[in-house]
């Protein structure tokens, strides 16, 4: 099992460099820095990373073709990957925070994804990009240095169209906040069908599962640790519903009409009436023994590469929960598989 850690970049530069540090010695295999916009400059949170790990895989966690172009995320990533000794890789979403903010309209995702990665994997590859695409064009852009041609392209979604898609042109998916078995089954299905309708091989698509997770040994008070950030991709992805129809969820009419402002501070407000299924069905919360168990239950569905992103209570040990997790949760899960721990 690769066991990997999200990191949004709410912490200073010292901090984040000790919770790098704390995150290789821990075992983790995988490192995903936040792009969150008006945080932190993602650039340099990764370029800390680097420089304070030895064998930590580094990915954008999560980089978009709107709020940048795919030709500059090309060489940022390259340049990072050229930094690291090649611990680089690429994961792409088809929206991005603070959009509307910024004067961004998010227009056709699907169609830009696909002219995104087209542009990237050129520019890697070493090519001359030339594209007019419906959404993202380039003219006669190349990397002004060698870049690695196979620094892998991932791409990072839950709606239902988005995971065929990835199927068809990613090296890899990041299945965003499934966290039960038929969640997952649904999605590497949908994952499966692209990759077939392209002509590829499935089994040589990489995939990854990001699960929201908070551990507590008061499993009541862990689950309200998640319900805001669930409520904000509630939120994010409307009027998607994709993702709940597959697990055969609605959710109530009086919250869906508070979703579908797409406000994520007003999807907060009605955190403590979300439904307890939407908590079980995208999060894994609970004691580190009740995590444990769903997490031996991915494993054994055959999921290899799991990424947490944590959620902390008031007055919870970040550095606790990472530790915790890497050594009471992922052991506890080989455990019940029987299989050695080495994450």
């Amino acid at each position: 099992m690769r066991l990997g850690l999200a990191l949004f970049q709410k912490y200073p530069p010292q901090r984040f460099v000790e919770l790098v540090r704390l995150c290789e010695a821990s075992g983790y295999s995988d490192l995903w820095v936040g792009s969150e916009r008006f945080y932190r400059d993602p650039t340099v949170m990764l370029t800390l990373a680097a420089t304070n790990s030895r064998q930590l895989q580094l990915g954008t966690f999560i980089a978009d073709p709107y709020s940048e172009h795919p030709a500059l995320i090309a060489a940022r990533l390259a340049t990072l990957d050229e930094l690291s000794g090649g611990r680089a890789g690429l994961l792409l979403r088809a929206g991005g925070t603070a959009l509307k903010r910024m004067g961004i309209v998010r227009r056709l995702p699907l169609t830009a994804l696909r002219e995104a990665v087209q542009i990237m994997r050129g520019m890697l590859c070493g090519e001359t990009a030339s594209i007019s695409g419906q959404v993202l064009s380039v003219e006669a852009a190349r990397l002004d240095f060698a870049a690695r041609a196979d620094l892998p392209i991932y791409i990072a979604t839950r709606g239902t169209r988005m995971l065929a898609l990835a199927g068809e042109v990613a090296d890899g998916v990041m299945i965003s906040t499934f966290a039960t078995t038929g969640g997952l089954t649904h999605a590497v299905e949908q994952i499966h069908l692209g990759a077939r309708r392209a002509g590829r091989r499935p089994e040589e698509l990489e995939l990854i599962m990001r699960v929201d997770t908070c551990i507590h040994e008061d499993g009541v008070r862990a689950r309200a640790a998640v319900r805001a950030i669930l409520c904000r991709g509630l939120a994010a992805s409307y009027p998607d519903r994709s993702w709940l129809d597959a697990l055969g969820i609605q959710l109530p009419d009086d919250l869906e009409q508070v979703f579908a402002y797409r406000n994520g501070h007003l999807a907060e407000s009605v955190a403590d009436r979300l439904p307890e299924q939407i908590v079980d069905s995208y999060a894994w919360v609970g004691t580190p023994e009740q995590v444990a168990t769903r997490l031996a239950a991915v494993i054994a569905a055959g999921i290899k590469r799991i990424t947490i992103v944590p959620h902390l209570l008031p007055k919870q040990s970040l550095t606790r929960m990472i530790r915790d997790f890497a050594q009471i949760v992922a052991s506890g899960a080989l455990s019940i598989l029987g299989a050695p721990c080495a994450t």
